[in-house]
């Protein structure tokens, strides 16, 4: 299929430095769960040097013929995305991670048919209200990542990321228009600080969504679209057994092999007193 044929892309970047073992978990995942839905196939390979160099990974990716496009390991996955809405016109792109591995079949007909309903600006598999202003003055254990940061540096996240509840879209997994994605404005990210921003900040992706009056949703695979107020019932992020869930990743799949312990407390940073975790 070409751009005039296809109203999606379906795009999935494969990492050099995350090696192959992810991308042999996509592809079974793709393979195995049917997208359900016609849509060109895009490959960006990120951080490959040469043609020699992404040989062995292109090779698993022969059978789907798929468009490839090279990038630099430089920058974040999230600034790739949006670069390639400029130099690759779709009227709908499906972003997936090097990490993330379809579960269900149908799984991008339903990311799609929620993507084009009224007032929907994007959708994704999973979302949190996890804030990184509020994990940095929550100093009741040694543990916490952020328990040996200087005062002047943790003053600086309240600044840039609203209190719990922070309402976010985690962009492992996310389908999104062009039209909507041209009135974001994309910062210039050159720390991994700057790709936290842009997923889950103040002036984020999800903000400028909803600034928009659009809604941003979690789609589960019982056909429920789930607004923001309700993300935390879809089951499909710290939740028991995220078993609503229609698209894996390395985040997800932490989760699930935790102790009862560490779930609990990976839920509550998600969602508080929501947390269903026992």
């Amino acid at each position: 299929m070409t751009a005039n044929e296809a109203s999606l892309v379906l795009a999935y970047l494969a990492r050099k430095a995350d090696g192959l073992e992810p991308v042999r978990r996509f592809i079974e995942g793709y393979s195995e769960r049917p997208a359900g839905m016609a849509h060109d196939f895009l490959v960006i390979f990120k951080g490959f040097e040469s043609d020699e160099d992404r040989a062995e990974t292109l090779s698993l990716f022969a059978r789907f013929s798929p468009q490839s496009i090279n990038v630099s390991d430089r920058g974040f996955d999230l600034s790739v995305y949006f670069d390639l809405i400029r130099i690759r016109p779709y009227p709908y792109y499906c972003f997936v991670n090097t990490f993330s591995r379809p579960l269900v079949d149908g799984w991008l007909r339903s990311l799609f048919q929620a993507t084009v309903s009224p007032g929907v600006g994007v959708a994704g598999v999973s979302a949190s209200w996890e804030s990184m202003a509020t994990n940095v003055f929550d100093m009741t254990r040694p543990t916490c990542k952020f328990w040996k940061l200087e005062s002047r540096d943790r003053r600086r996240y309240p600044r840039y990321f609203p209190w719990f509840p922070n309402y976010h879209l985690r962009t492992n997994a996310f389908v999104i228009s062009r039209d909507v994605a041209l009135k974001i404005k994309v910062p210039k990210m050159k720390e991994k600080f700057d790709a936290y921003r842009f997923e889950s900040g103040k002036n984020g992706l999800t903000a400028q969504i909803l600034e928009m009056g659009l809604r941003p949703v979690v789609v589960g695979r019982d056909g429920i679209f789930y607004d923001k107020e309700d993300w935390w019932r879809s089951n499909t992020f710290r939740q028991p057994h995220q078993s609503n869930l229609l698209v894996a990743d390395n985040q997800t799949e932490i989760f699930a092999s935790a102790c009862p312990i560490e779930k609990a407390a990976m839920s509550r940073r998600a969602w508080r007193h929501h947390t269903q975790i026992v």
